[in-house]
């Protein structure tokens, strides 16, 4: 399966490259609109029973229990977020909001850290433990460089040779 994406940037009003962990509750978005992947991953266990996207009134977990990583896609026309556990309608706005389920208690409010290094990655804290990384790079399929090619048909011809010279002894 190939997955063929374009960049991914994202706004977070107020959070930006942040020094420290900031309480953050507000709208993340996807700013290219052409189908971005998002990657989640655990951290740290903080026995959260489930991480999820909403928007208005929907909500779909992205991460449940044992998960320790996953991903959740934002359709190119900005209507839909799909994770592997359902999709949301987002009104082709794509803008969105995470929340947590911790002790039976959903929390929409968390902490947010930025790296000054690398932007494109955002740390999730709840309770002052950092549980979740969320990167926004775009997830590109890995080439098979020509050299490998090259090498391989090489070889399939080596061996190919090694049959005839069998045959003809």
């Amino acid at each position: 399966m190939v997955l063929a994406l374009l960049s991914v940037f994202w706004v977070l009003p107020g959070a930006a490259n942040a020094a420290a962990f900031t309480a953050y509750d507000g709208f993340w978005s996807t700013t290219d609109g052409d189908g971005q992947t998002v990657s989640v991953d655990l951290i740290m266990s903080l026995a959260f029973t489930e991480f999820g996207v909403f928007y208005d009134d929907e909500s779909v977990a992205v991460l449940k229990n044992n998960d320790f990583s996953s991903k959740f896609t934002v359709s190119s026309d900005g209507n839909t977020l799909t994770s592997k556990y359902g999709s949301i309608g987002l009104d082709g706005t794509n803008t969105f909001q995470f929340y947590f389920v911790y002790d039976g208690v959903r929390y929409e409010t968390y902490d947010i850290f930025t790296d000054d290094i690398d932007t494109n990655v955002y740390l999730l804290s709840l309770n002052n433990i950092e549980v979740l990384s969320i990167d926004s790079r775009p997830f590109l399929p890995v080439p098979i460089p020509p050299s490998a090619l090259l090498l391989g048909s090489g070889v399939i011809g080596l061996l190919g040779v090694g049959v005839r010279r069998r045959k003809n002894s």
